[in-house]
C-alpha cells in the first residue's frame, strides 16, 4: 500500500499532514476515532462537579446571543471563556473541596490547541457578547463591569 499522507514542517504553520499522492474521489485516506464528542454549542463541563453557586450563575446568564453567534460561525472558544469566567467567579466562594479554577483551566488547556498568535477575526464581537452577558443586570454579578474594564 502506498502511503497517502506525509508529515512536513513549515516555518509559518508548524507541522502539517499533506497528500503524498493523488487520491481517487471517495477514497478513504485515513481513519481515526474521535477523542472527544460534544455538543459544540454547550458550555464545556468544569474539571470537577458543578457547584450550586456556579449553576445558579449559569442559569442567570443571558447567553442566547453568544450561543447564536457561535452556532453561526462554528466556534466554541467564547463559550469556553464564559465557562472559565463562571468557574473563576464562583471558585473563590466555594468550600475547599469544591471546583477550582486551576483544575478547570488545566483540563481546558489539555483539550485545546496552543493559543493563537493573533486574535481570532471575530473575537471583538464575541468579547462584546460575553461582556453583555456577564454585565446584564439579570445576571446580578457584582463587579462584572470591572472584570471587563479596559485597561
Amino acid at each position: 500500500m502506498v502511503t497517502a499522507l506525509r508529515l512536513i514542517s513549515t516555518k509559518t504553520r508548524g507541522r502539517a499532514l499533506v497528500a503524498a499522492r493523488s487520491f481517487v474521489a471517495g477514497e478513504r485516506v485515513f481513519r481515526e476515532r474521535p477523542l472527544i464528542v460534544a455538543d459544540p454549542l454547550s458550555l464545556p463541563p468544569a474539571a470537577t462537579e458543578h457547584s450550586p453557586l456556579g449553576e445558579r450563575l449559569r442559569a442567570r446568564l443571558p447567553l442566547g446571543p453568544l450561543r447564536e453567534s457561535c452556532a453561526a460561525e462554528g466556534v466554541r472558544y467564547p463559550l469556553l471563556v464564559a465557562q472559565m469566567l463562571v468557574t473563576s467567579l464562583t471558585a473563590s466562594a466555594e468550600s475547599t473541596d469544591g471546583p477550582s479554577f486551576e483544575a478547570f483551566w488545566e483540563s481546558a488547556s489539555a483539550l485545546s490547541a496552543p493559543p493563537p498568535v493573533e486574535r481570532p477575526a471575530r473575537w471583538s464581537l464575541h468579547y462584546e457578547l460575553l461582556r453583555e452577558s456577564f454585565c446584564d443586570p439579570t445576571a446580578k454579578i457584582l463587579g462584572a463591569e470591572q472584570l471587563f474594564a479596559q485597561g
